[in-house]
């Protein structure tokens, strides 16, 4: 690990505190690794095929294009050969699968026929999940997804087509919101949208499905609506407030 020499050494002491600080460190372990990584301006460090998998979402092409971008590095700075291969160092995959994941958000494009502009939004909903990361109290456990609320248990029309192309262009991964309160009630909480594990990496947080960010139909209206004034000045109840750049 980057930050601690003796990183498992401290966590051995952790779990041996007893029952309590065991539970604290099963929930909030990786929690605080993106913490800590976020505060030191590191990049966390990835690597191992089950990683690969997960960071590509088990999109095949994701797996390639990183596995790809793998081996042209390995090529160009550890003269890895095809005729003798041996172990890829844990830098060189790490270095592959951020330039890929911070590839795919640059090569997100705008939809010019209904005005949505696909990059400011997850621009802004990263740097949302990344100050989420940031915070010390860590008050949400690596969130990169999301569920809407609404006073009338419907999204409106401009709301659904705009994730509707999210979800057809694979930006947004759309699945059943599981701890509904009323399990006889459907409504605009029916549903998760996350963030494709991909483009997490770009924003330097978790790909797991921890826990979810709630917006109101105002919020996301503001997140879509492709003025970076208003998108700025959303708080979602982290501190700094969002900025975002496009």
């Amino acid at each position: 690990m980057i930050f601690f020499n003796h990183d498992y050494y401290i966590w051995g002491i952790v779990r041996n505190k007893g029952k309590k600080y065991d539970m604290y460190l099963h929930n909030y372990k990786e929690a605080l690794l993106y913490y800590l990584y976020l505060v030191s301006s590191k990049n966390k460090v990835y690597s191992g095929f089950r990683a690969l998998v997960n960071i590509s979402g088990r999109t095949l092409r994701y797996l390639l294009e990183i596995c790809n971008e793998i081996f042209e590095i390995a090529i160009a700075n550890e003269k890895f050969l095809y005729v003798e291969p041996k172990a890829i160092s844990y830098k060189t995959q790490t270095d592959a699968i951020y330039e890929i994941s911070n590839k795919r958000v640059r090569q997100i494009s705008a939809i010019p026929e209904i005005e949505i502009n696909i990059r400011t939004f997850i621009i802004a909903l990263g740097k949302i999940c990344q100050a989420h990361h940031k915070e010390l109290r860590i008050s949400k456990i690596e969130p990169n997804h999301f569920s809407i609320k609404s006073s009338s248990g419907k999204i409106e029309e401009n709301i659904g087509i705009f994730l509707k192309e999210y979800i057809t262009r694979g930006v947004l991964i759309k699945c059943k919101n599981s701890k509904v309160k009323n399990a006889n009630y459907i409504g605009a909480d029916e549903y998760l949208y996350v963030l494709h594990p991909i483009y997490t990496l770009s924003f330097q947080i978790s790909w797991r499905r921890k826990q979810k960010i709630e917006f109101d139909i105002k919020e996301i209206n503001t997140l879509i609506s492709n003025n970076t004034a208003k998108i700025t000045s959303l708080d979602k109840g982290t501190q700094p407030i969002v900025k975002c750049n496009g």
